[in-house]
């Protein structure tokens, strides 16, 4: 899949700055919002481990960033802002989606919400219904980063427009990953008569224990 803009005429902010640059080895299919979660990305297929970059501590292990991109001054701006770590869920917050009105005070949710500053003209976006808004996903660790830190890969960049409801999927168009394949119940030959002798064979005990049975109600009726 083909990038949804031109990366080369986006700015990056605290990012590599050639990512438009990076080879296209992952497609995002499906993009999901829903406030109680967040957004959610699916892919066509399952990130390679060659992605995952061993930081210190350990625990981190970065294996991919998610990028946003939104439009500031008639320019798309971009950076790495999210990093998932291996098993880290997106639906559980990790990438924000609430841009409603926030406790009922003045202004909305801040996506970036940074003291730092260091995202240039997306510092200052409010996410508004109807706004266009870019996701791409980079190996390794992409935030507050310049350089490659596990492989120069990186997944195709897609659209989506925000909703009102702050609720939405979208699918992009890629080939979804074929599932499991289905799982042949037909027993061989050998099978079937293992499964006629087992059954028979409970059928047996069946009968001697209806045999035994009925003995048992015999003595007892007879002392009575």
């Amino acid at each position: 899949m083909a990038d949804a803009f031109d990366l080369h005429t986006a700015v990056t902010h605290a990012s590599p700055a050639d990512i438009a640059d990076w080879p296209i080895t992952v497609t995002i299919t499906t993009v999901n919002e829903d406030p109680r979660g967040g957004f959610e990305l699916l892919f066509d297929r399952t990130l390679p481990e060659s992605w995952k970059w061993p930081s210190n501590p350990a625990s981190d292990n970065f294996q991919f960033t998610v990028w946003s991109f939104v439009q500031a001054g008639g320019k798309w701006h971009g950076a790495g802002f999210v990093q998932m770590w291996q098993g880290r869920s997106m639906k559980t917050g990790a990438l924000p989606a609430i841009f409603a009105i926030n406790d009922g005070a003045p202004g909305y949710v801040n996506w970036w919400g940074d003291v730092r500053r260091l995202w240039g003209a997306m510092s200052d976006y409010v996410p508004r219904p109807g706004d266009q808004v870019g996701f791409l996903v980079s190996a390794g660790n992409g935030r507050l980063v310049q350089g490659v830190t596990s492989v120069r890969e990186r997944s195709n960049v897609v659209l989506v427009t925000l909703t009102a409801s702050d609720v939405l999927s979208v699918s992009t168009g890629a080939a979804v990953p074929p599932g499991p394949a289905p799982v042949n119940l037909t027993p061989t030959a050998p099978q079937l008569a293992n499964l006629e002798k087992l059954i028979k064979e409970a059928e047996d005990q069946s009968r001697l224990l209806a045999a035994h049975l009925a003995e048992l109600k015999r003595a007892i009726a007879a002392l009575r």
